[in-house]
């Protein structure tokens, strides 16, 4: 625009993803530069040729932004990185193939983005963005160490306070200091209280069992983005704690129309277990499988589902597979669904030591509390049991997890009974 009267001197149109805020900025930023003459131009804002562009956006829509990539679309976002270097084409493969090491379990995608990476101009490297993209790979090669001296680097760069504290978060959680992390996440939520800061706390909050706090952070998120699909799902999840079945239910069921993925589908199907609705559960259960056939927690999910239906053979393979995975011991998951198998299949002795390890390597959370509660009480040590299950309830886990049969030897103590006021287990009003 030029003149007194703002008149459209030279225009220009690109496309781009209207969903991605960080791949809108820069393309929006390398296209500015199309309007001005090469002697606005250095080698760090030279405009990208549109063609590749395009091939970019065909990889972004074929692979749903990284999440179900394969090795040919790394493929063809190296033959575009052979000419060209933009930071949302960093950040697509580093999605894809941490999504492929998370899905296989090969690390040699680790390896591929770390190469990535390194082939980026310094002009990149230098992108407080990229840098994130670093921190990241570093992370998932349990390379803490240096991740924390990214930090001090960051640090002494004089970045934004709200990214230098949400480093430190993923940090702590690394480190299983879940304590720490919260009270980072507290700051920058009050810092820039944005969508994905407060989703964030929000998950904290809820995995520390501060379920009101998680509630508190989760309607400030929505009421920034009223349909947020991830602030549904943890509505749904914080529901499904504190018993509240028929919303969690109805959250999980409007997700699933929305976005059928993995876990959608497998918390639909915890919520339709804990509701008694085995033949259901397992309907969306194997579902949720076959798209995420190695996932422990819904192997245990399904196994459970077909062992309160009373179909003890069909439970049996379903325990058995979580017990031959191997664990990863940076997600507590993990532990806990081994323990839990182990448990179901009689293995007593070890599913107590799965639960040791598991207070060795991470914090005590409301799901170790529950898990440990199963195993106890299925290997008859009834009063370790009761513990689990009282530290359980004070973080507001609801009665109707409580119902299952693995706690109905537990009816018989009038300490279990009295951690539920006036409505115990339904197992114990029929017991």
């Amino acid at each position: 625009l030029t003149g007194s009267k703002w008149n459209v001197q030279q225009e220009t149109s690109w496309p781009t993803i209207s969903s991605a805020l960080l791949d809108l900025r820069h393309t929006t930023l390398s296209e500015t530069y199309r309007l001005f003459g090469n002697s606005h131009r250095s080698n760090d804002n030279q405009p990208l040729d549109e063609q590749a562009y395009r091939n970019y956006l065909n990889v972004y829509k074929a692979s749903n932004a990284g999440v179900n990539a394969s090795l040919e679309h790394l493929e063809q976002l190296e033959a575009i990185q052979s000419r060209y270097h933009f930071i949302p084409l960093y950040q697509l493969y580093q999605v894809s193939a941490m999504d492929l090491y998370v899905n296989t379990n090969n690390a040699v995608y680790l390896d591929y983005a770390e190469r990535f990476l390194n082939r980026a101009p310094k002009s990149i490297k230098m992108n407080t963005e990229f840098k994130r993209l670093e921190f990241n790979l570093l992370l998932l090669q349990d390379e803490n160490d240096k991740a924390a001296q990214l930090i001090e680097e960051l640090a002494n760069l004089k970045v934004d306070r709200v990214l230098l504290n949400l480093l430190k978060v993923e940090l702590a959680v690394r480190n299983n200091d879940y304590d720490t992390a919260v009270i980072l996440e507290r700051k920058n939520a009050l810092l820039r209280p944005s969508l994905t800061k407060l989703y964030n706390l929000a998950v904290s909050e809820f995995s520390l069992g501060n379920i009101d706090l998680a509630r508190q952070a989760i309607n400030k998120a929505l009421a920034i983005a009223p349909n947020d699909t991830d602030s549904y799902n943890m509505l749904g999840a914080i529901a499904l704690t504190e018993g509240d079945i028929d919303q969690a239910i109805k959250s999980y069921t409007a997700l699933v129309r929305r976005e059928p993925d993995s876990y959608n589908l497998a918390n639909l199907g915890l919520a339709l277990m804990l509701n008694e609705d085995y033949t259901s559960a397992i309907g969306y259960l194997v579902r949720a499988l076959e798209q995420n056939p190695d996932n422990p927690y819904f192997l245990l999910n399904l196994g459970d589902s077909y062992s309160l239906l009373g179909d003890q053979k069909s439970a049996q393979p379903y325990y058995q597979k979580v017990v031959d995975l191997d664990i990863d011991t940076r997600d507590a998951t993990h532990y806990y669904s081994r323990a839990q198998a182990q448990a179901h299949l009689g293995q007593h002795y070890q599913a107590i030591k799965t639960l040791q390890s598991a207070k060795e390597v991470h914090s005590d959370t409301p799901d170790l509390a529950y898990s440990s509660a199963i195993v106890h009480a299925v290997a008859g040590n009834h009063s370790a049991a009761i513990v689990e299950v009282e530290n359980a309830i004070n973080t507001k886990m609801g009665t109707v997890w409580f119902n299952t049969k693995w706690f109905v030897d537990l009816c018989t103590y009038p300490n279990f009974i009295n951690l539920f006021g006036r409505e115990p287990p339904n197992i114990c009003k029929t017991s």
